[in-house]
Order: C-alpha cells, then sequence, then structure tokens
C-alpha cells in the first residue's frame, strides 16, 4: 500500500519517469499528457527495508554503505507512533557511448 511509506503519487511519478526516460527533450506538459497513457502491469511492488553497497574490485566483501527505509510504525491503538527511516540516496548512472559525465549531480538519481 503506498501510504505506509508515503508514497502517495507513486504511479504517476514512475509513469512520468518512463516517459521522461524514453523521451529526454518532451516538454513537462507532454511528458504529463503521455504519461496518462502509460499503463503498469502491476497492483503490488516488492520493498527493500535495507540495501547495502560495495565494490568488490577495490573494497572486497567490506560493506561501504547501506541505506535504510522503515515506515512509521502505528500501535494498534493508534496511542503511539514509532518514527519512520527513510534515508536518500544519490547513485551515479552512466550513459552509454558518453565517456564525461561532467561535475555536479549530473548522471545521478
Amino acid at each position: 500500500m503506498p501510504t505506509h511509506y508515503g508514497a502517495t503519487y507513486f504511479v504517476a511519478a514512475l509513469a512520468r519517469f518512463i516517459v521522461l526516460y524514453n523521451n529526454p527533450h518532451l516538454s513537462a506538459r507532454d511528458a504529463e499528457e503521455k504519461a496518462m497513457d502509460i499503463h503498469l502491469p502491476f497492483n503490488t511492488l516488492s520493498v527493500f527495508h535495507r540495501i547495502k553497497f560495495w565494490n568488490e574490485e577495490v573494497h572486497g566483501n567490506e560493506t561501504l554503505d547501506s541505506i535504510h527505509v522503515q515506515p512509521p510504525n502505528i500501535s494498534a491503538d493508534r496511542t503511539t507512533t514509532k518514527s519512520g527511516r527513510f534515508d536518500t540516496a544519490l547513485v551515479q548512472v552512466k550513459h552509454f557511448g558518453r565517456s564525461d559525465l561532467g561535475a555536479g549531480l549530473e548522471g545521478m538519481h
């Protein structure tokens, strides 16, 4: 359920991402219109609560970093709430055919 993770507009955001990934030069308005035609063939999505990163060539099997995700936990009687945790990650994506990704956040998602 999207609301457990605060992802209330996840389906719409994923549809826009798919459209813009396939058509990066579309205007925001055109992307929004094309996103309405995207059909996602699933009703549920698996969620990882912990992801670990490492570079085996450089660091062997040592974990360099991990990302944690845990939705808020509300007690059955709704009297107590445990805060959620949603770590942020920047992931560099190598674009085929491009040898220079530039500086800053270019190539980061």
